[in-house]
């Protein structure tokens, strides 16, 4: 996407259409930018907080900044600064910036607060460069610097510039009063206007002997304030405000979603497919929740950080507390307490992972906010996981009104923590499945929720020595299951188990099938190669590079911090980006389609991990079918392991082996069932289980 494809109003004027201009025109255009160039009035924290509003796009794309910006200075002053003494020149400058910092604690908004970190963060890392104006003459009347200009470029050296009389002092990060015109340099009639921004953004950057300022760079003592306050991690920060979050409209079984829980007194489970937008609906369920309440506390709890971070970024408006990507969220709630207690605050929204909301330091401070505020609710992504032994502390009882989120609640060989689950929650309010997702039409846009696909089992034998290896560890698996069930014994046997779960994974056979199917494919860009472990990951990559295909590999340990070497993108965003741009053909990915990083640029996925889990095998699924721009349907590949048997043999080992396979094989026919060519797989599976002497 470029500039020339963002909606602009040629004007904005906050006070009397009360427009948003963070979601409406600084995030949209800085999405898109390669370069920024601001002019901005005298400094203070406000200043510098407007001025670096809706960076996180030029962050992302790696793009660079260049600040002007001018203290205020008085006639006495003045007299300071007229013996030309560079040194004298610094340390006013580090005085007025010093004082400038100290104020941060006037800002209105944590989100203000945060990007003035991210200043310092960029100036650190050498995406930002901030010019000084100081006036040569008094008498002039340039003892203020007033003007306020921004210029915006992209990677199609497109370019927006803004100007007009912005009064950046006003309290707050969206309620300010602005007035400011737009010029796009892609039309005729404002071309010139950006030309002439740009040359005064020019002149004072580079202040030439006639003109009434000089120009300094922000001296090493200011620059060292400013980093001083820097994140380690920029994702630590909260700077993305999203479009969506007031202009999202909510599709029909999301409403009837809400109201279904709304029914059940604000408790229960939203059994929804991945992709068809939990958050979004679990924020209206929030929403309607708060109605009528204003002495309320809601609990997020996350599987992973980056489900957490997309919480913080879908919630921003809600300021949330978040416990991870920082050291000191234990002061943070302390604080809260004292401000809960006192009055200062009465609505607090805090996002843990799990491991962190089933530990008792957060339990016993979290406990001292509930006791607190009156209206407490608990919402669980992935909900699932927390019927798992070691994350249940997380289900306080205290919780007057509980929401779970899950694609998938019934966890697997696990009926003591479904059933937990399910009583915490009360049950399923509401559900919309995958079948669902692939069937109903959104009648604005025509589309289903999730993309159709077609789906191509691929069966794969195993050879003679690794038959016999599978055929002896059922064998010995039998006989230890017979045997006396001590701790011991089931350590045993669980070894067993995974040596045995170790030769369908390692299957020579699935490797030979993965280098037909993609000889097969008329096009390799967009293929993901989901595998099961760093074994596998290795022998694709061993496979691909003979072929000449390029390709990263994406495990879910990719860096999430911005990095010169990736253009100032974090690592994980520049493979994606790289992938959906086409640079990078193939992901061999692992982990990423089980812990919530979304791939919807992914048009051909294979299978080569072995999972019989429902849970895992219809969440790669629902991953896979995301849409995403060009992508009308996806294409899955599944290398599923069914040998064929003897017919004739039915000692107890075969009829154990023959069993686990067919699980295999019902996996396929579950994958079969919604896609587009369902009847063709459907009697390819049947005649698979026919072969292995098993009938549906």
């Amino acid at each position: 996407m470029t500039l020339t494809e963002i909606s602009l109003n040629d004007a904005y004027d906050t006070g009397s259409k009360r427009e948003n201009v963070v979601s409406e025109f600084y995030i949209p255009v800085l999405q898109q930018a390669t370069s920024y160039k601001r002019l901005t009035g005298y400094f203070s924290s406000q200043v510098l907080a407007l001025a670096a509003r809706g960076i996180a796009g030029l962050i992302k794309n790696g793009g660079k900044m260049q600040l002007i910006t001018s203290p205020v200075v008085s006639e006495k002053d003045f007299e300071i600064l007229t013996n030309d003494s560079p040194e004298a020149k610094e340390t006013f400058v580090d005085a007025q910036f010093a004082k400038a910092l100290g104020d941060l604690n006037d800002l209105a908004s944590t989100i203000a607060y945060d990007h003035i970190r991210a200043l310092g963060w960029m100036l650190r890392e050498g995406i930002l460069e901030i010019k000084v104006l100081i006036p040569r003459d008094i008498n002039s009347g340039a003892g203020i610097f007033h003007s306020k200009v921004g210029i915006v470029e992209d990677f199609e050296g497109n370019k927006v510039s803004f100007s007009g009389s912005v009064n950046e002092t006003a309290m707050g990060w969206s309620q300010n009063i602005e007035e400011f015109k737009v010029f796009k340099s892609w039309e005729s009639g404002s071309a010139n206007w950006v030309k002439h921004d740009e040359a005064l953004f020019a002149k004072y950057w580079e202040c030439a002997s006639d003109v009434g300022f000089e120009a300094i760079p922000l001296p090493r003592e200011s620059s060292e304030k400013l980093i001083s306050i820097a994140p380690a991690e920029i994702e630590e920060l909260h700077l993305a405000i999203p479009l969506v979050v007031e202009s999202r409209k909510l599709r029909p079984y999301q409403l009837e979603a809400i109201d279904a829980w709304a029914r059940a007194d604000f408790q229960g489970i939203l059994e929804m497919a991945t992709g068809t937008g939990k958050t979004f609906t679990a924020r209206e369920c929030i929403k309607r929740w708060k109605s009528g309440k204003n002495n309320s506390i809601i609990l997020v709890v996350a599987p992973t950080q980056s489900i957490g971070s997309q919480w913080q970024v879908v919630l921003s408006d809600m300021d949330p507390v978040t416990t991870f990507g920082s050291r000191h969220w234990r002061e943070s709630l302390r604080d809260l307490s004292s401000k809960a207690a006192l009055g200062i605050v009465n609505d607090i929204v805090v996002i843990a992972i799990q491991n962190t909301a089933c530990s008792p330091e957060f339990i016993e401070a979290y406990s001292k906010l509930m006791n607190t505020l009156s209206n407490h609710l608990i919402i669980a992504d992935e909900m699932h996981g927390l019927g798992a032994p070691m994350f249940r502390n997380a289900l306080n009882p205290a919780f007057e009104s509980r929401l779970g989120l899950t694609a998938t609640p019934n966890r697997w060989f696990d009926e003591d923590g479904t059933q937990l689950l399910n009583s915490y929650f009360n049950g399923v309010a509401f559900s919309f499945g995958l079948h669902e997702a692939l069937t109903w039409v959104d009648p604005t846009t025509g589309l289903t929720p999730l993309c159709p696909y077609n789906y191509y089992p691929e069966f794969v034998t195993l050879d003679h020595l690794e038959m016999d290896e599978y055929l002896d560890l059922t064998k010995r698996i039998i006989m230890q299951s017979n045997k006396a069930s001590d701790i011991e014994g089931q350590e045993k046997l669980n070894r067993l188990l995974e040596k045995r779960a170790s030769v369908l994974k390692k299957a020579e056979g699935k490797f030979t099938a993965l280098t037909e199917v993609i000889n097969g494919l008329e096009r390799v860009a967009g293929c993901l190669v989901y595998c099961s472990d760093r074994e596998q990951i290795d022998k694709v990559i061993e496979i691909v590079a003979g072929m000449g295909i390029t390709y990263r590999t994406f495990t879910g340990e990719e860096g999430t911090s911005p990095r010169r070497e990736f253009n100032g993108m974090s690592e994980r965003d520049w493979i994606l980006q790289s992938f959906e741009d086409g640079d990078i053909q193939m992901l061999i990915a692992m982990k990423c389609l089980d812990e919530g990083v979304d791939i919807p640029s992914a048009q051909i996925g294979i299978i080569l991990a072995s999972t019989t889990n429902p849970r895992e095998f219809i969440q790669r699924r629902g991953r896979l079918l995301r849409r995403a721009k060009g992508k009308s349907i996806a294409h899955i590949y599944d290398m599923i392991v069914a040998p064929e048997f003897d017919k004739g043999d039915h000692s107890e080992v075969v009829t154990s082996a023959r069993k686990i396979m067919a699980k295999e094989l019902l996996r396929a026919d579950e994958f079969a069932s919604d896609a587009i060519n369902s009847t063709d797989v459907s009697a390819k599976v049947l005649g698979r289980m026919l072969t292995m002497g098993e009938t549906k």
